[in-house]
């Protein structure tokens, strides 16, 4: 294909130190094939078989691309590492974390053209991907145009916690935890870009800015990504062969940082 083609050509053409090369059909085809749970509107037992095949060949022709890369360099003098930057889970719903916040009376709605969008003076704006979302109170002080006082961020991100925690789908929650900023820091996710209140769905669930409709409904595709990390299907792959880098300045890491904490690489799941 393509893309592997263009590594190999890569690899015969240039000089480098390191050459990054991407796959994405892994990526895309369980986005649409991840049909395992009866409560998936596309589930049946024969397409869950089918859907389980399509994924298992898009595993084999990306194993055959990286038979290609690995035939291309000589693993007596490089180093081939194949990662993946999550797992997926199967999905049925999705929220719609802003329209949650304007029903609870945090956020505004606004026509712009022919959409609904959060408006400049609601008092907290979700940003999400996949099964979490960053929620941002708009502070007086910190934000262009802020309409929250700063003794009132707390009070504004209990509240939206609440409207998140009173939230259900087909009679159970949707939300898994959420962190106030202040927590952050233990779960590895005190980046400075961080929302005050960090939302994680239940598996199941995604999660999408959306304003101006429902506040959830089924989902229109079938896995998504980006849940708490210590769920087996959001684990990833990770696999080397050749010979051991020799890096300039030698460092260790003790893990890699995860919403759950350290993770051991050593417990990675190879697929």
């Amino acid at each position: 294909d393509f893309l592997a083609a263009a590594a190999r050509a890569a690899i015969a053409g240039e000089t480098f130190d390191l050459l990054l090369a991407y796959q994405p059909a892994v990526d895309e085809v369980q986005h649409t094939f991840a049909v395992a749970d009866p409560r998936q509107a596309a589930y049946s037992e024969g397409m869950a078989a089918t859907a389980e095949r399509a994924v298992n060949e898009t595993y084999l022709m990306i194993d055959t691309a990286v038979a290609d890369l690995a035939r291309a360099l000589d693993l007596t003098s490089d180093a081939l590492a194949v990662v993946s930057d999550h797992g997926i889970a199967p999905i049925w719903e999705v929220v719609h974390a802003n329209e949650v916040l304007r029903r609870a009376g945090l956020a505004g709605a606004v026509a712009r053209g022919d959409r609904q969008a959060v408006s400049e003076d609601s008092q907290v704006v979700a940003v999400t991907s996949g099964g979490c979302a960053h929620l941002y109170v708009n502070a007086v002080g910190r934000e262009p145009g802020g309409v929250v006082p700063p003794e009132r961020v707390e009070a504004v991100v209990e509240a939206a916690a609440q409207a998140f925690a009173l939230l259900e789908g087909g009679g159970d929650p949707v939300v898994e935890a959420a962190y106030p900023r202040r927590d952050l820091g233990a779960l590895g996710l005190d980046s400075a870009n961080a929302g005050d209140l960090v939302v994680f769905m239940r598996p199941g669930v995604a999660v999408t800015g959306g304003i101006g409709g429902a506040t959830h409904e089924p989902a229109t595709y079938s896995g998504q990504h980006g849940f708490r990390s210590h769920h087996p299907e959001m684990h990833g792959v990770f696999m080397a062969r050749g010979i051991r880098p020799k890096f300039a300045a030698r460092f260790e890491s003790k893990g890699i940082r995860t919403p759950d904490g350290i993770f051991d690489p050593r417990n990675v799941v190879e697929v």
